[in-house]
């Protein structure tokens, strides 16, 4: 006899399943270990790497500009990646900007999940007309080029970080929206899930 099991403890145990599966492919995979890695070295750097070099970055030291690498013949133990033409610490603008740009990263993520999260609940539970129109406007605009589309915003708007983020949350919401439209769906007609599941098990007890 077959046994189906329904409800939110099925949905965790499915859940918890699939969180082990890939947690086991997860460590057994060198090149995401790596990728772990270098992606928190980066944060890390990006972090706290300004607090201890906190003033170099506006520096300038004519004295001491264009010097060569570390690796390189005529450098100093003082600038690892040498200066620019000002004189300045190359290293120390380097985990400056890496900060904006992990921070902009960061933001402009969290912004496409949550207007992501927002159509896609929308779409998956009305369903109908709604359905129809939010699903073609994220046709329209995996359609659209993303470069078109951040040439377009900053000529409109002009420079500035936080219009970097807008463009990057216009054009990362829509995988978002996909994903949890298909599971709003799934969670909005279990009633289906548990007559296929049924009749699943039903040709696999007769076979």
């Amino acid at each position: 006899m077959i046994q189906l099991h329904t409800g939110p403890e099925a949905s965790l145990d499915i859940g918890a399943r699939n969180g082990i599966r890939i947690w086991r492919q997860f460590i057994h995979s060198p090149s995401a270990i790596v990728g772990i890695v270098f992606v928190l070295v980066t944060i890390l750097a990006a972090v706290f790497g300004p607090m201890l070099v906190p003033n170099i970055t506006t520096v300038i030291n004519l004295n001491h500009t264009l010097m060569p690498p570390i690796f390189v013949h005529g450098s100093s133990l003082l600038h690892p990646l040498g200066t620019d033409y000002l004189g300045r610490d190359v290293l120390s603008l380097v985990l400056a900007g890496a900060q904006i740009s992990v921070d902009i990263a960061l933001l402009s993520v969290v912004c496409s999940l949550i207007l992501g999260t927002v159509i896609g609940i929308c779409s998956g539970y009305f369903g109908g007309t709604i359905d129809e129109l939010l699903m073609r406007l994220t046709d329209v605009q995996m359609a659209l080029p993303f470069i078109l589309i951040a040439l377009t915003f900053i000529n409109v708007t002009g420079p500035g970080a936080w219009k970097v983020v807008v463009v990057l949350t216009l054009s990362g919401w829509t995988n978002y929206a996909r994903i949890v439209r298909s599971q709003t769906l799934q969670r909005s007609s279990p009633k289906c899930d548990v007559n296929c599941l049924w009749h699943q098990g039903q040709s696999a007890a007769t076979a």
